[in-house]
Parts: C-alpha cells; sequence; structure tokens
C-alpha cells in the first residue's frame, strides 16, 4: 500500500502499487470531470452543448440529425407520416420511412394471406385445416385424436416366455415382450451351430469345459502383464500383435494374424468364390519365397497377400491364387491380370 494526495480535495488516501489513482473517491472524480467541462456551440444550429475538454476536438454537433445536415444530408418525407426526416446521401435511395413504426403502419393489412388446405383426420375422419409444408407431417387434427391413436393396441403372446403383452399402434407385428427374450430367440447352443459355420466356437467350448482353456474373460488378467493369447491360433503374443476393441482399455480376442485372415476369408465368401485358404498353407507360402515380394524380390517388413486372379474378376482365395506381394507392387496391380509373379526358385536367384 501506497500513500497519494487527492488531485480534489488535497487529502491523503491509500491505494495499491498495482492500481494507482488519482482520488480519493468517486464523487472527487465525478466533481473533478464538472470542472473540466467545456461549452461548445454546435456548428449547425448553434446550440451550448457541454463536453469534457479533452473531447473538444472531436465533438461538433449536438445530435445526429445536425451532424447529417453538416455532413451534406438531405431531407426526404416520410411516406407513412408525411414528416420531414435527415438522411445521408447513400441513405437517400433506401430510406423511405422515418421511423421502424411507420414501416410497421406501411406494411400491415398489405401482406398476403397463405392458403389453408384440408385433410382428413385419421382417428376422428373428420377434415381440418393446415398449410401446405405440413401436408405430409399433419396427420389428426388434434393432440387427443393422437393420444388415443396411440393408446389403442392388441394382446400378443411372446414367442419365448410365452407371456402376454400389450402391443402398440407401432408394434402390431411385435413378436417378443422384452429385448431379454429377443436375445435368448436370437442365441443358439453350441452344439447346434453346423460345422462348417463353427468358426472355432465348438473347439473352444470343450477346450473350456476340459480345463485346456481359461475362462472368457482371461484376456483382461493377462493384458495388464503385457502379454496375451489368441483365443484362434492359441499363441501367446503380445498386446501390441492385438487390435484395440471398442471396450475402454481392452483388446480383441484374436491377434491381427487371424483378424485380417477371417477378413479375407470374409470377402471371399461374399464374393461367392473357391475359399479354401488356411492360415497354415499361407505361412507356407511366405516361407517358399523367403518372405520376398512375387513381383520384384525385395525383402518383406510388411506381407500383403495378393490374388494372381482377383477376386472382383473371378478369381478363388486358393494356395494356387495367391502369391506374397509388397504394398507398392500389390496397390500399382490393383485388378489387373496383366502381371505375372515370378516362381520361388527365380525370387531367390535374384
Amino acid at each position: 500500500m501506497t500513500i497519494a494526495l487527492c488531485q480534489y480535495c488535497n487529502k491523503e488516501f491509500k491505494h495499491g502499487v498495482s492500481r494507482p489513482r488519482k482520488y480519493c473517491s468517486m464523487n472527487c472524480y465525478r466533481n473533478m470531470r464538472r470542472i473540466e467541462q467545456v461549452t461548445i456551440a454546435c456548428s449547425v444550429c448553434n446550440k451550448n452543448i457541454f463536453v469534457h475538454k479533452a473531447n473538444k476536438r472531436g465533438i461538433k454537433h449536438c445530435s445526429k440529425a445536425c451532424k447529417n445536415k453538416g455532413q451534406g444530408g438531405e431531407i426526404k418525407i416520410c411516406e407513412t407520416c408525411g414528416k420531414g426526416f435527415h438522411v445521408m446521401k447513400y441513405e437517400k435511395h433506401r430510406r423511405r420511412f422515418c421511423s421502424s413504426e411507420c414501416f410497421g403502419n406501411s406494411t400491415r393489412g398489405k401482406r398476403p394471406t397463405t392458403t389453408l388446405y384440408t385433410t382428413l383426420c385419421i382417428q376422428c375422419e373428420k377434415n381440418f385445416s393446415i398449410k401446405k409444408h405440413q401436408l405430409h407431417k399433419v396427420k389428426f387434427c388434434s393432440q387427443i385424436c393422437y393420444g388415443l391413436h396411440r393408446r389403442t393396441r392388441r394382446e400378443l403372446n411372446c414367442l419365448t416366455c410365452g407371456k402376454l403383452f400389450w402391443a402398440t399402434q407401432g408394434r402390431q407385428d411385435a413378436k417378443y415382450c422384452s429385448i431379454e427374450c429377443v436375445g435368448m430367440a436370437n442365441r443358439r447352443p453350441v452344439d447346434d451351430i453346423p460345422i462348417e459355420n463353427d468358426g472355432g466356437k465348438r473347439k473352444r467350448h470343450r477346450m473350456r469345459e476340459m480345463g485346456l482353456l481359461p475362462p472368457v474373460d482371461w484376456n483382461r488378467n493377462e493384458m495388464h502383464e503385457g502379454y496375451q493369447t489368441c483365443t484362434k491360433c492359441l499363441l501367446r503374443k503380445s498386446t501390441t500383435d492385438f487390435y484395440m476393441s471398442n471396450a475402454y482399455n481392452t483388446t480383441q480376442a484374436w491377434c491381427k494374424v487371424c483378424t485380417k485372415h477371417l477378413q479375407r476369408r470374409r470377402r471371399a465368401r461374399i464374393n461367392n468364390v473357391i475359399c479354401t485358404l488356411t492360415l497354415k498353407e499361407w505361412n507356407e507360402i511366405i516361407t517358399f519365397y523367403n518372405k520376398r515380394c512375387a513381383y520384384c524380390g525385395i525383402e518383406l517388413e510388411t506381407v500383403t497377400i495378393d490374388h494372381i486372379i482377383p477376386i472382383s474378376r473371378g478369381g478363388d482365395h486358393t494356395k494356387n491364387n495367391v502369391v506374397p506381394a509388397c504394398k507398392s507392387c500389390n496397390s500399382r496391380k490393383h485388378t489387373s491380370m496383366e502381371w505375372i509373379p515370378m516362381t520361388p526358385d527365380e525370387v531367390l536367384s535374384l
């Protein structure tokens, strides 16, 4: 705190160092401002106006009308009330009214009326009028008819639990009473799944029953230790070899290699082609080529699978139609059939 002298009443007062002040109070500040006021005559109407001496040079007019006159404004007559008002030169072609009230009075009674259309209410079957943009939205004449329409329902039997439930107007074709019953209906036991559509579920389920595999939530416990076991190939790998799932801080059950292999098989099934390539056969093909590209012969850090006859052109997902390739050759080849891959002996001789 520092002690200063007021410039109006000459009294000592204390103030902070960061915010120095000249006056001890707001009254002294206002009184000092009144003393420093100066009278100036308006350059248009010669009226006396009081301004501070610091703003003496900037103020020349007492009002906006005088300012418009001084800057070369013109006088126009209002189309509603007939009074004259001042406008600038750049405003004389736009402004037609002296105020917003006159503009509102001029447009009152001249606006076009909206045309109404008649439709039929779904519930009470009475005609009611609506606007044109509401024809495809509004189906009821009132909120009461809408509520009556929603309350019309019928009693049904659940296909899963057999209980009676009420189906509203929007669910007249409902089959199940709750989400749990829907899940029970879509869920099948492991033994009922066909062998060709098994996907390894039957094998893993029986291995868990025999104690050869840990329970379902075992991956979460292993992930904190930095490793994880793939439930498809049953190999122990680092957590970096697994894709992250949508759940927070968890990984998928299959490793990246098995996931990509599944994606290739799925794409082949979608295109209705012969799909007999296995992961073991694909690893053997990579070893035959010594982990080199079948087109340019360079060593591969990341191996990509390439179909000699593309699947989009009727090629099969078999070991005779698959070679390893680098990313650049695979992307440049795209769906072309003119590229001929080298044999493993030709690649090793480079």
